[in-house]
């Protein structure tokens, strides 16, 4: 009789701890729900709140911020692209990638941030879809290696090597915005190249980069072949001298 009781007590402890584990996911998702809402408020204050509470619970609400990255409304996506970016998940890369495309220019430009936060794990995905035929698309993701700063240098001077020569162009422009010394090299070889637009986006790249270095790779090509490479590596050395 006695261990049929503590059977039956048991039984009811259960019970009542999954009632209470259910209750407890229950309100947590009406919640979550109510902070998503929160991030379309017209009430910047409201939206604010919203976005720190779903920061604060971090990879949790990433599956449900991710859904609202398709939401039909620009504010709540461009919303959850910019908490996505707080929250660090590596799951958010790809649909913030694909997210570069929106329509919404608020969109992009808050995805390009969140991606930026995502560091080094951000690069390869990034990579991986730069041959893409879209120019604008691409452009965009040249802005994210450009925000990365230097963290970047590597992946963009391998893509100086790219068979397509806009990737090489955009590589090259965004090398001189990073203005890492590690690129030096890799721009002289491009500074030597044969196609005179990529050697004159180079001798601005060094120009940006402005140590002394750069500057000696420079004065080799004051006898470029073509005549607006040569008059664009004298303007750039004469800023040196400024």
């Amino acid at each position: 009789m006695f261990p049929n009781i503590i059977f039956i007590l048991v039984g009811i402890v259960f019970i009542l701890v999954g009632h209470i584990y259910f209750i407890f996911l229950r309100e947590k998702k009406r919640k979550t729900e109510v902070l998503l809402s929160d991030l379309g408020s017209s009430n910047s204050r409201v939206r604010e709140e919203a976005a720190g509470e779903l920061s604060k619970m971090g990879k949790q609400a990433t599956g449900a911020l991710l859904e609202l990255l398709k939401n039909k409304y620009p504010n709540l996506r461009w919303n959850a692209a910019e908490v996505l970016g707080k929250i660090d998940d590596v799951r958010a890369i790809k649909p913030l990638i694909k997210a570069l495309g929106d329509i919404d220019s608020k969109v992009c430009e808050k995805s390009i941030q969140a991606l930026v936060n995502m560091g080094s794990r951000a690069i390869k995905p990034l990579i991986d879809v730069l041959e893409n035929d879209d120019l604008d698309f691409r452009r965009k993701i040249f802005d994210v290696f450009i925000g990365m700063g230097k963290l970047s240098t590597p992946c963009l001077i391998i893509q100086l090597k790219s068979s397509n020569s806009d990737i090489r162009c955009r590589a090259t422009k965004a090398l001189g915005q990073i203005k890492d010394e590690r690129s030096i090299e890799a721009l002289a070889r491009i500074l030597k190249g044969r196609s005179m637009d990529e050697r004159w986006l180079a001798a601005e790249a060094l120009g940006k980069i402005g140590t002394q270095k750069a500057k000696q790779v420079l004065e080799s090509a004051l006898d470029d072949a073509d005549a607006c490479v040569r008059e664009c590596v004298k303007k750039t050395l004469g800023q040196f001298a400024q």
